[in-house]
């Protein structure tokens, strides 16, 4: 299994290669197509090859060696998210449209200004994939998948999960609420993923 899972740091290389190679203008194109001919896969790449290169550079600032277990773990994992991800953003923007918060804001928020229901659905976006799905959703699984990967016995990983969760969800929520309010207000569906990968 171990084996298998060694191809994001295969795809990360190959990545970086490419576009060292290639034209910037011509890997956005090339890009773009992939993403609009096989857009699980490229969202699965892009979250692998991001992931690789992030989880580096967090390593770097270590004096320990490079834990190549480590980084297949959250190559695999974000990789795998980024299916989930795929059928849950449209999912929210689906539902969220802002009338929650309308109701609750009485007539301000029940203007026909379309700007302003525009950002309501977006901040609703926002909160709803923060407050619900980050906490019940991601982190547990995050949790798991990372440990089983890295070897971590259930005892470990659980005593991971509690010590790391409410430090992680406090950085998360100062980070990704205003990363995600901008590209769920600004940024076409096909965008928002990669975007995320690249956060």
């Amino acid at each position: 299994l171990y084996r298998l899972l060694r191809w994001p740091l295969a795809a990360t290389f190959l990545s970086l290669l490419a576009f060292y190679f290639l034209p910037p203008e011509h890997f956005f194109l090339q890009y773009k197509q992939l993403l609009a001919e096989k857009p699980i896969r490229t969202k699965m790449a892009t979250g692998a090859t991001l992931a690789v290169v992030g989880d580096a550079l967090a390593q770097s600032r270590r004096s320990e060696k490079y834990n190549v277990q480590r980084a297949v773990s959250f190559a695999t994992f974000d990789s795998c998210y980024r299916v989930f991800q795929h059928m849950a953003f449209p999912f929210l923007v689906g539902r969220c449209q802002g009338r929650f918060l309308s109701s609750i804001l009485g007539s301000l928020g029940r203007t026909k200004n379309n700007t302003w229901a525009h950002y309501l659905a977006a901040t609703e976006q926002t909160m709803a994939y923060q407050l619900c799905v980050v906490p019940l959703f991601y982190y547990p699984l995050f949790f798991t998948f990372t440990g089983f990967i890295q070897g971590l016995t259930l005892r470990k990983a659980v005593s991971r999960a509690r010590a790391d969760f409410i430090p992680c969800w406090k950085r998360n929520l100062l980070f990704w609420v205003p990363a995600q309010f901008y590209m769920f207000a600004f940024l076409d569906a096909k965008w928002q993923i990669p975007f995320s990968c690249v956060m």
